[in-house]
């Protein structure tokens, strides 16, 4: 089963967003901070990491930024209350999607769906998934 991270330093959103990835089939992690969501990515294999951008000790852009730089890393999905002015300068090539809180939960359902399928299609392939064209 396809390993999930959920990072967000609000329980009740953390709790929401794990139940709609494990309706969604994926297995989860949850961290509530950005240093504990930046460890657990390092020490495991996720395929996904919904990232708040918005925590405590580390925080949303910092844990994208170190994930960039990172060789297998996981497919990300910022989720975010932020206006565009804030979101636009992250990359394009790291995040998959921005989902705008509050959100859709089939809506996000939708969006972990049709990044899980590209990521697990990519490796199979071994080719290598330009987010920019699977944005949602």
């Amino acid at each position: 089963m396809d390993k999930v991270l959920v990072a967000d330093d609000d329980a009740a959103l953390r709790s929401l967003l794990r139940l709609v990835a494990r309706r969604a089939g994926f297995e989860v992690d949850m961290a509530s901070n950005g240093q504990e969501a930046l460890d657990l990515i390092r020490k495991n294999d996720y395929l996904i990491a919904i990232v708040d951008l918005m925590m405590p000790l580390m925080n949303g852009y910092e844990v994208v930024e170190r994930v960039a730089q990172m060789e297998d890393r996981p497919g990300l999905i910022v989720v975010t209350a932020m206006t565009d002015t804030y979101v636009s300068g992250l990359d394009g090539n790291v995040v998959h999607s921005i989902v705008r809180k509050p959100f859709d939960v089939e809506m996000l359902r939708g969006v972990l769906t049709e990044l899980a399928t590209a990521l697990r299609d990519a490796k199979s392939t071994d080719n290598v998934v330009d987010f920019r064209d699977h944005a949602c």
